[in-house]
């Protein structure tokens, strides 16, 4: 039987600013559907679901995620510090927690569209006093 965390995830490092693309996958029971550790990879129209994390955005990323639909994770997109991901045009339902996670420090350009629908919080910032 599948189960959230059966397999790590897809994990994108470029450190030369050579982008990735990921158009069009369908990626379920992940630790980490996506994972950038850095540089500025195009992430469209995926279909995420059952993953502990959607998409996660480290240290001086800065993904485009655009048309990508997270449906029954725990957070669908989650901003880790010092990340600038550019969020847009995006379907969230049934995350578990957040369905975009803001941690202090990181600095995600939230665009016009974003579609929320049935998640614990749609958007929560989190700030270190």
């Amino acid at each position: 039987e599948k189960t959230v965390g059966d397999w790590a995830g897809i994990y994108i490092e470029n450190q030369d600013k050579d982008n990735s693309i990921l158009i069009n996958c369908q990626i379920e029971y992940a630790q980490n559907g996506i994972y950038v550790l850095s540089g500025e990879p195009l992430i469209r129209q995926n279909k995420l679901t059952e993953c502990q994390y959607g998409i996660v955005s480290q240290l001086h990323a800065s993904p485009i995620i655009s048309h990508n639909t997270l449906t029954n994770v725990e957070v669908g997109i989650c901003c880790l510090p010092s990340s600038i991901p550019k969020i847009r045009n995006n379907f969230f339902e049934g995350c578990s927690e957040e369905a975009i996670y803001i941690a202090s420090g990181s600095l995600p350009v939230i665009m016009d569209n974003n579609r929320f629908s049935n998640n614990r919080y749609n958007i929560r910032w989190m700030k270190t006093p």
